[in-house]
Order: C-alpha cells, then structure tokens, then sequence
C-alpha cells in the first residue's frame, strides 16, 4: 500500500469512527503511523484528503452503477449488496455531505455533481424496475416523486438513524 492510501485509509477509519469535523491531519497521521511533514507532503490539507476520498466513493459507486442489469431480485439483490457496503464504507463522507459541500470550492463542486448523477442513476433505475416488473409502469411525475424521496432518503439515512437512536 502506497503512503497516499495509507493516509486516506487511515482518515476514513479516523472520520467513520469520530465523524469529519473533530479530525485533524494531526490525527490522522498519528494513526497512518507518519509524521505530520509526511502527511503534507502528499496532501496540502485535510481538505484535500476529503476531496480524494469523496473521488474514491464515487469511482466505486459508479463502478456499482456500470453493471446495472437488473432482471431479476437476484441482479437486484447484488446490485444493493454492493451498494450498501461502498455506502457503509465511506458512511462518514454520506452521513456529513452538506459539512463537506462548504468546506471548498472543489468540494461544492464535486457534491453537486454527485447528487445530480445520483438523481440520474436514480431515475436509470427505476425506469430499469419498471421496464422488468420490479415496480409497475409510472408517470413522469411518479418517477420523479419516487426519485425524490429515495434521494432524500439516501442522502439524509445516517443522520436520521442517529438522531432517533434509542427511540
């Protein structure tokens, strides 16, 4: 594993553990085991190590999102397999989105075009459970209501399971 990977790596278990905000490059080069020189040499902030892992997330969601061949509950079945754990693995970058959005310029960039890539695979998917009998037949506005909701639903799951913890 490259040193670059090493930190990324070591970030991402840092802000899925504790959450983005209260991490630092101190502590995340304390737990790659390298000095914080180190760490700016490869990255000039934390956050530009943020934009590298929110890359990361995306190349594997759409690597997810490339074999959509829904046919069945079984192509179904894999396809939110694979999903959920990229979800699950980059959980803090989801979970804190509208934290990240603001935090650079590149990072509102690269947020809105996720979301507006996230809506179109959305609406691709749908029309794909559609087209096979996973959901009847919809309008437009259905598929966009329905689009909506799993947006939102996608976007803001983790910090709704937080909130309501113990209820």
């Amino acid at each position: 594993m490259s040193r670059k990977d090493q930190i990324l790596k070591s970030a991402l278990i840092l802000f899925n553990k504790k959450s983005i905000r209260p991490v630092t490059t101190n502590h995340i080069s304390t737990e790659a085991g390298i000095s914080p020189g180190n760490l700016y040499y490869h990255f000039r902030n934390k956050e530009e190590i943020i934009l590298e892992l929110f890359q990361l997330m995306i190349k594997e969601e759409e690597r997810a999102c490339e074999s959509i061949i829904i046919e069945d509950f079984t192509s179904l079945e894999n396809y939110f397999k694979h999903y959920i754990s990229v979800y699950y693995e980059f959980r803090s970058l989801k979970k804190e989105i509208l934290y990240i959005k603001y935090l650079s310029p590149e990072l509102e960039e690269i947020s809105k075009v996720y979301f507006e890539n996230m809506v179109k695979d959305l609406r691709i998917m749908v029309s794909e459970f559609s087209l096979h009998g996973i959901l009847r037949e919809l309008s437009e506005s259905e598929t966009e209501r329905l689009v909506d909701h799993i947006s939102l639903l996608a976007l803001f799951w983790l910090p709704y399971c937080e909130m309501n913890e113990g209820n």
